[in-house]
């Protein structure tokens, strides 16, 4: 019965990626925490779910909604079927806490396990401040490259892991030296 009301594999795939880079997950990110959670899958299942070329069962929707800390509502709905909670009720696994071991949480990126610890602000920031970079590189005549863009993204994620406490003034002195020219 539940699975009939399983959207089309297309609709729950894109939204699926949308909650997923809203996260600024990646697509190992998700299998690693989806394997944790009892379901035998790769990078590989992730990118076929998101591109439509696999449906899943209630149970996979389930352990993505609560790996992807939203309800199984949004993604349903997001996905063009807002009556399911007719069926499945509107589950609260968004608000269940991921508990990861180390080792799992070793195979995460950054973002990854900012996610798990809690804090998905720390990820919003770091992209914040990302962009900010970007476009005062820019400015400066100096666009920056992928590469660039990627070392100044670890350096950042360095400083959240390094003192997750204090994370934000960290950013916020990082920001004024940007602006002295120091950085």
């Amino acid at each position: 019965m539940v699975n009939a009301m399983l959207p089309a594999a297309d609709a729950f795939g894109r939204v699926v990626a949308e909650v997923r880079a809203e996260l600024f997950l990646t697509q190992e990110d998700v299998a690693v925490l989806v394997a944790h959670h009892g379901l035998n899958w790769g990078r590989e299942q992730v990118n076929r779910v998101e591109h439509g070329k696999r449906q899943v069962t209630a149970h996979e929707a389930y352990v993505l909604a609560l790996v992807l800390r939203c309800g199984l509502y949004r993604l349903y709905s997001l996905a063009g079927y807002p009556q399911v909670n007719t069926v499945l009720g509107q589950p609260t696994a968004g608000d269940t806490e991921l508990r990861v071991p180390d080792e799992v949480r070793a195979r995460l990126s950054p973002a990854g396990r900012a996610l798990v610890a809690g804090n998905t602000g720390a990820t919003y920031a770091v992209e914040f401040v990302l962009q900010g970079w970007q476009q005062y590189e820019a400015a400066m005549g100096r666009p920056p490259t992928e590469r660039a863009t990627r070392a100044k993204r670890a350096s950042l994620w360095a400083l959240y892991e390094d003192d997750p406490g204090n994370f934000d003034r960290r950013i916020a002195q990082w920001v004024d030296e940007l602006e002295e020219g120091q950085q």
